[in-house]
């Protein structure tokens, strides 16, 4: 058991959301479990730029390209249709937080992206991240201004250098075989987020059939002494189970509760 603070929370309600627009691509939330009413889609088109040179600084720089995101610049959808070797793009845009976000803590979320990404807002330095597959976040708050913001992103891949995980992707310029063309950059959706200083960051549930209980595990962050949470579970639109846990602080969770 990892240190830290465990909780216990779920609830099979999910919001409805308002964000959505027909002119963002997969304008869905990505994550309809984890779905906060304050949430906002991040996909469409951004300033795009690729290069082979790792000393070459977009940050400061436009980029000459547009990219459809969250589509790989290998994809049509992208509007680039690019399926040659490139090992960095870079990614910009301009966003502006709600009004009534005020005093929330905002994350930057990116459900994958291939391979290390690095974040800048407003030209300061938010995360890095290393990992093709798996979705991450960094708390941007610090580095928002009032009004308009930018984002811009640095992405490297090579997998040809063998120091990285590739899957199936190809090692040739076409696919063959099991191989597949690759995946460079954004390829999932990425959005913004506001939640409260403290937060539940994941859960877990597991169910147990002999007893028709579920047991809920969660994490919040950061940890605060003295949180109770409240779990409701729902069938057939009714509620069917409710359970509540004091939270600990602690290399020991305190006793998980159950539905």
């Amino acid at each position: 058991m990892t240190s830290g603070l465990r909780l216990i929370l779920f609830t099979l309600a999910i919001p409805a959301t308002t964000c959505l627009a027909v002119d963002i691509p997969r304008a869905e939330h990505p994550r309809p479990d984890l779905q906060r009413e304050a949430w906002m889609n991040l996909n469409g088109v951004w300033d795009f730029a690729e290069t082979d040179d790792g000393e070459q600084d977009f940050l400061n720089s436009p980029l000459p390209d547009k990219i459809v995101v969250p589509f790989c610049r290998e994809s049509s959808l992208s509007g680039l249709k690019r399926t040659g070797f490139v090992k960095y793009v870079w990614y910009r845009r301009a966003f502006s937080v709600p009004a009534d976000w005020q005093g929330k803590r905002v994350l930057f979320h990116v459900g994958a992206c291939d391979w290390e990404t690095t974040a800048w807002v407003n030209g300061a330095e938010v995360g890095t991240h290393r990992g093709g597959s798996t979705p991450f976040s960094f708390d941007i708050t610090d580095a928002l201004q009032n009004g308009e913001n930018v984002i811009t992103l640095k992405v490297y891949d090579d997998h040809r250098t063998g120091l990285q995980g590739s899957g199936k992707q190809s090692d040739k310029l076409e696919s063959y075989g099991c191989m597949y063309t690759r995946t460079t950059g954004i390829w999932q959706t990425v959005w913004l987020e506001a939640v409260n200083a403290t937060h539940l960051e994941s859960f877990y549930a597991i169910g147990d059939p002999h007893s028709g209980r579920v047991m809920l595990h969660a994490r919040v962050s950061p940890p605060r002494e003295g949180a109770v949470l409240e779990a409701e579970a729902f069938g057939r639109g009714k509620v069917c189970g409710k359970s509540e846990c004091a939270s600990g602080v602690g290399p020991d969770p305190p006793e998980p509760g159950s539905l």
